[in-house]
């Protein structure tokens, strides 16, 4: 599984370059880009894999590269893992065979009036099968049984839905950092995916917070306005970077997740209302001397 991430981050790095450099200059990165996309299609893949990097969001920003090979390639790819995908859902619901040996009494011999006493049996369903050694051994009978995917609650599907909607919520202030740091972020910035960090902070925020639906939801709120929030690119810079953790994330107070400007103006605040206070014992203190 790693493998393929690493494929995949290889061939988004000479997506990159190409677009860079130009179709015209660019033509080794785009033919490294399409090499990768190729050996893609042999990978090992589940859906796991593919909802927790969000592969097929990945592809389809390929898919809109200036490069038509890329984005053939690209395209060709998504085909081969949705085929895939179909391929692996049809083999999850092949009927299974459940073996059942029904083993006679001692003094009873299995004959043909003791096999037309048993219940009716749906033959699309079940098969019966008789053993030579009939008086040791018994009836053998096999039930075909589909298996069945089990059907999600609607309170998981709620919570998915949540969990898709933070993430998406998260992406979108990420993507905000390449263009409010050109120029004055290092070589680290082509190192972090802003879909792949999203999906980092929101696995990291739901395992220790639980879903936003519950008592945490103020918490989730607080996090979401800090990183959106226009006046604090360098909250979500520093996120994506890598020079603030998840974790650490999480465990920032408001006023530690807040912008400059926030930070000032409560400060401000705050030396007001000290001063206020102070006048106000200073006149309490003059009214009680003054009886």
């Amino acid at each position: 599984m790693d493998e393929t991430l690493e494929i995949l981050a290889a061939a988004k790095k000479a997506a990159d370059s190409a677009n860079i450099k130009g179709i015209l200059r660019g033509s080794s990165e785009i033919s490294r880009c399409v090499e990768c996309l190729k050996k893609l299609e042999t990978c090992p893949l589940n859906n796991e894999l593919i909802n927790t990097h969000n592969l097929y969001k990945k592809l389809q920003n390929l898919c809109k590269h200036k490069s038509r090979k890329i984005c053939s390639a690209a395209s060709r790819l998504i085909d081969v893992w949705k085929k895939r995908e179909v391929e692996l859902s049809k083999r999850s619901t092949r009927p299974g065979i459940i073996c059942i040996k029904l083993r006679p009494a001692p003094t009873a011999q299995p004959s043909s009036d003791n096999v037309s006493k048993l219940p009716p049996l749906q033959p699309s369903s079940l098969k019966m099968v008789e053993s030579p050694k009939a008086s040791n051994e018994g009836l053998i009978i096999r039930l075909k049984m589909p298996l069945q995917t089990p059907v999600q609650p609607s309170s998981q599907k709620e919570e998915d839905a949540s969990r898709k909607k933070v993430r998406a919520m998260l992406e979108e202030a990420f993507s905000k950092v390449a263009s409010e740091s050109r120029g004055k972020v290092g070589n680290n910035m082509c190192l972090r995916d802003p879909v792949e960090v999203a999906a980092m902070v929101e696995s990291e925020m739901f395992t220790q917070m639980g879903t936003c639906i519950g008592n945490q939801k103020m918490k989730y709120r607080s996090i979401l306005f800090n990183l959106k929030d226009a006046k604090n690119p360098d909250l979500r810079r520093k996120v994506l970077c890598g020079d603030i953790k998840p974790a650490e994330l999480i465990k920032m107070k408001s006023e530690e997740m807040a912008s400059d400007q926030l930070k000032l103006e409560m400060s401000e605040i705050r030396k007001r209302a000290a001063l206020r206070e102070e006048n106000l014992i200073h006149q309490l203190s003059e009214c009680n001397a003054s009886y």
